[in-house]
């Protein structure tokens, strides 16, 4: 899974290119920190969704892709 260059907050999803599944999430810092987190707990095999876990552990971090669904202006 390749991390987004953005730093835009927004809605994303992490697309399961081997069965079309997806995970819909949102970042409130940026896209960026929010995949860094998700590929980390992911390979450390700690991610809080155990759906999202099972597949990656099943199909492989080259299965997964993230995807940025809506760009949103950060509030501060």
């Amino acid at each position: 899974m390749e991390l987004p260059d953005s730093n835009e907050t927004g809605v994303y999803l992490i697309f399961n290119k081997v069965n079309g599944k997806v995970y819909v999430g949102s970042a409130s810092r940026s896209f960026r920190k929010r995949a860094t987190t998700h590929r980390r707990d992911l390979r450390r095999g700690s991610h809080g969704n155990r759906h999202l876990q099972s597949a990656w552990d099943k199909y492989g971090e080259v299965a997964f892709e993230f995807r940025i669904v809506v760009r949103c202006r950060p509030e501060h």
